[in-house]
């Protein structure tokens, strides 16, 4: 019988690492790449000491009970949605001849620049907005 458990102390085989951390550094590359490629940041730039912080904090993801649910949600919707660089977006947009309406912040922007400037036909940025209504039902 094998095992996770046995494939990484006798076999020194590293496991996936849990979602919460995949997400992070996806969201770190992605915001990177965008970065090279466009001249800005698409989430306010974070110290690599706070990086780390928020990935021991899902280092393993237990949750026993509907609290614990609700923690994780507002947590990731924290890191995910209202960490967007809103007011470098705005600007990025308009200099690409997209007028984003007055008020509009967050994911409205996202959505702007997927759907207006990267093309995106798949509506990519629809999880980001499943996770805040996720995030406003734990509230």
């Amino acid at each position: 019988m094998r095992s996770e458990f046995f494939d990484a102390q006798i076999n020194a085989q590293f496991t996936q690492p849990p979602v919460g951390i995949q997400v992070i550094n996806a969201l770190e590359e992605w915001t990177t790449a965008f970065a090279r490629k466009n001249g800005i940041e698409l989430y306010k730039p974070k110290a690599f000491k706070d990086r780390i912080e928020a990935v021991r904090r899902y280092r393993r993801i237990i949750i026993k009970s509907e609290d614990d649910f609700i923690r994780f949600v507002s947590e990731l919707n924290e890191i995910i949605n209202e960490n967007v660089n809103n007011d470098q977006i705005r600007k990025f947009l308009r200099s690409n001849n997209v007028t984003p309406k007055d008020g509009f912040k967050g994911n409205k922007l996202l959505e702007m620049t997927y759907r207006d400037i990267l093309g995106d036909t798949k509506n990519l940025i629809a999880p980001f907005f499943w996770l805040y209504d996720l995030r406003l039902w734990a509230d």
